[in-house]
């Protein structure tokens, strides 16, 4: 299978999970509140919160590790051998340690009182989060060995079986409902579905493991210990990123009210859906991108991230500009006019998302040389210059202030990403074109010129709509003759 096909398929796997999680979240809920109290269904919300922050730093530490392995790549299986293994049992004593450790928190009650959560589910609580917890014993080992495997070229295959899980588990948890199941039986069931199946997908990839001839040389304890630690590095980065995130809110509730808290959270809501589309691709990218570094294939590198370009340029711009002209008709149909339309909010959320797909390539080279100490700085300063200029912009601007916080902080973090990433590549590989980058990002401050002075003419935008198409026919036209040659738009005959 060609790098084009695995992206291509990667990328569907992709779209079809966020899309069946977005069927199985809109179908739910109805289903649970029909069957559950809304104060039963928040105490369901709420433990699995709970279990999502414990298991925060085990999730982290399996991203270093996936980080780690496309960096290690399929030539060097002895090393992929000493990490795997020895990671496996890492992770499962991590995971013992918080068993004992909730069990022991939670027996003292004291964080469900602070969380103000009424006494006749303490005891519910606490059965739930450890038979939750424990569902994922098997899912972990799996977790692994899906990662370690990604450089081999199996990610597609492993995407789609992955999706028998996303499905099942939530379906057996409608199910239960009809049969009068509550909090406790429910998290059993999970605990034996989840396990059930990843039993079933653990002997799978422990086929593919000896087909791939990794074998166990050891523990080397110590040197998984230590990556362990440092993936404390993107603890730390997600941990901030959380608190940018869910923080804002609260941050914004003082100056905005209610009402508009809502409109901010709902179009985000809306934005982040396409971003989600996106990183289905990216994320297929990511292995293909780590590949072609470890084995030193410039030419397929530049074709991979030139292509990122081409469709930035002539395919996501432009649909980023009708969207533009259409959501806000479409959204007052999927609120049913409820929640009020801000389209320089949306245009300014648009534009920092155009401008997080531009440094893409650069994110890209960081996440898969597993440049976890540069990740870290990048977060930090980010979510500084976030916090300060939020706070100003919101009490200047409204909402408004938060769209143009997110393309600031973009911005910065545009710069930080290609400063580092190609710091790397100086020393290591093959810089990105100066020329195409250039070219590339003058386009994306034009067009995104373009899009705000649509947001604030939504009734007057024949000529601005005319004006688009004249500069964009007039942009590939040049990108196509001047900057790209013709071996270059060949994506087509990337390395197999």
């Amino acid at each position: 299978m060609s790098s084009l096909k695995r992206i291509v398929s990667g990328t569907i796997s992709g779209v079809v999970r966020n899309f069946l999680n977005l069927i199985i979240i809109i179908i739910s809920l109805p289903v649970y509140l029909s069957f559950w109290k809304v104060e039963l269904y928040g105490i369901w919300v709420l433990i699995f919160s709970i279990v999502g922050l414990i298991k925060l730093p085990i999730f982290t530490y399996q991203e270093y590790l996936q980080n780690e392995f496309l960096k290690i790549g399929q030539l060097n299986r002895s090393e992929v051998s000493k990490l795997v293994f020895g990671s496996i049992f890492i992770t499962l004593i991590i995971l013992f340690f918080f068993l004992i450790l909730s069990l022991i928190v939670f027996e003292s009650l004291t964080i469900l009182k602070v969380l103000n959560v009424d006494q006749k589910y303490y005891e519910v609580i606490q059965i739930s989060i450890f038979f939750l917890l424990s569902s994922e014993i098997i899912a972990y080992i799996v977790g692994i060995l899906s990662r370690a495997l990604y450089p081999f070229n199996y990610y597609p295959r492993i995407h789609w079986l992955g999706l028998l899980i996303v499905i099942i588990v939530p379906i057996f948890q409608l199910i239960s409902l009809f049969y009068g199941f509550k909090l406790i039986e429910v998290s059993i069931l999970t605990f034996i579905t989840t396990n059930f199946l990843n039993f079933i997908f653990l002997i799978y990839l422990l086929k593919l493991i000896k087909k791939e001839n990794i074998k166990y040389k050891g523990l080397f304890i110590a040197k998984n210990i230590n990556h362990f630690q440092k993936s404390f590095y993107l603890l730390f980065g997600n941990f901030v990123t959380l608190i940018k995130n869910e923080g804002s809110r609260l941050i914004m509730i003082p100056f905005v009210g209610a009402i508009q808290l809502v409109a901010y959270a709902t179009m985000k809501t809306a934005n982040n859906m396409v971003k989600q589309l996106f990183n289905s691709f990216s994320n297929s990218l990511l292995i293909e991108f780590s590949g072609y570094i470890n084995k030193k294939n410039k030419e397929s590198f530049i074709k991979s991230y030139t292509f990122l370009n081409v469709m930035l340029g002539i395919l996501i711009i432009p649909i980023a500009f009708i969207m533009q002209i259409v959501i806000s008709d479409l959204f007052s149909i999927w609120t049913k006019d409820k929640i009020q339309f801000d389209n320089i909010l949306f245009a300014s959320m648009t534009i920092s998302f155009l401008i997080m797909i531009y440094y893409q390539p650069a994110y890209l080279i960081i996440k898969s040389r597993n440049m976890f100490i540069e990740e870290m700085k990048i977060s930090i300063i980010i979510s500084a210059i976030f916090i300060f200029v939020f706070i100003f912009f919101v009490e200047r601007y409204s909402i408004r202030g938060a769209g143009y916080t997110l393309i600031l902080t973009e911005m910065v973090a545009c710069f930080y990403f290609f400063y580092y990433s190609n710091k790397w590549l100086k020393q290591n590989f093959i810089q990105f074109s100066k020329k195409q980058q250039s070219y590339c990002f003058i386009d994306l401050l034009i067009s995104s010129l373009l899009i705000l002075l649509i947001a604030n003419n939504p009734t007057d935008y024949i000529k601005l709509i005319f004006f688009f198409l004249v500069y964009k026919i007039v942009y590939s036209l040049y990108l196509f003759k001047i900057i790209l040659k013709k071996s270059i738009l060949n994506f087509l005959n990337l390395t197999k």
